[in-house]
């Protein structure tokens, strides 16, 4: 079973109990960071994200076809307040609670349906080069992402390589860099290169990575294989390595191994681990 497996099962197995992200992580056996990370890596949501939108639809459905009342029914889906889960309840589905008892369909509803336990990981990945990263400072241009809000990254790619070409950065390599990561999906993403001196150029952020120690990852194939590659990094190889990732910035690289024309070439990925 893989990990996104066991975490589904938790979350579905939780559907009506207390979970927090600390709690399925000790369940899984991997820290909250790795927990998030492999989850959206495998179904582009985050963990909790997933619960709330069960638990919500799960409770759309009782109030459509039961007898139960609305605060009892707010109860069971984990909110504290009927005002609190109406809040919830609209925000996700754009009509209220009473408004769907009174209806009594789900004809007009977008529910979350439970995933599959059986994730398939098409692409087999070699072990990691694991080994210390010295210290960088990128610059380039960066968006706020995520785990439902990545669309944006080729037109983040496609800006910056139009306004890379300048000796302020080093143009051997550039990087995708994941960084400011929470548990619930979200990061920045900057598509940048290394500085090759002090100042940056106008327009663009700098970003310092600390040192430390990496797994890298390699993969020939086209850029497109690059979600289909993080899942297999989370979910198959970084267990099977025994690796523990740590919370830092995570990082894409594309150097002479790769042809931004083609979108083929090395994919190269350095995770952070202990």
């Amino acid at each position: 079973m893989t990990l996104v497996a066991k975490i589904l099962w938790q979350l579905e197995q939780h559907l009506y109990r207390p979970l927090t992200v600390d709690d399925l992580s000790r369940r899984c056996a991997v820290s909250p960071y790795h927990l998030s990370r492999a989850f959206r890596a495998g179904t582009g949501q985050s963990p909790m994200g997933y619960l709330r939108a069960r638990r919500l639809s799960a409770a759309a459905a009782t109030l459509a076809f039961g007898q139960q009342d609305i605060l009892t029914t707010a109860l069971e889906a984990g909110y504290n307040s009927h005002e609190a889960f109406t809040r919830a309840f609209t925000a996700a589905f754009g009509c209220t609670p009473r408004s769907i008892r009174a209806a009594g369909s789900l004809s007009s509803l977008t529910l979350t349906e439970p995933l599959t336990m059986t994730v398939n990981t098409p692409i087999a990945l070699a072990p990691p080069e694991v080994r210390h990263h010295d210290a960088r400072t990128l610059a380039g241009y960066s968006i706020a992402c995520s785990h439902d809000q990545i669309a944006d990254i080729p037109a983040l790619w496609s800006r910056f390589n139009a306004n890379c070409d300048t000796p302020d950065l080093d143009q051997s390599a550039a990087y995708g860099v994941s960084y400011n990561v929470t548990p619930d999906g979200k990061f920045d993403y900057m598509a940048g290169c290394a500085l090759a001196g002090e100042d940056v150029p106008e327009g663009m952020t700098s970003l310092h990575i600390p040192a430390g120690t990496y797994a890298t990852f390699k993969h020939d194939g086209h850029v497109s294989d690059m979600p289909a590659m993080f899942n297999a990094i989370w979910n198959d190889a970084i267990p099977a390595a025994g690796l523990k990732p740590r919370a830092a910035p995570e990082y894409e690289v594309y150097d002479e191994t790769f042809n931004g024309q083609t979108g083929r070439g090395i994919l190269t990925v350095a995770i952070p681990v202990e």
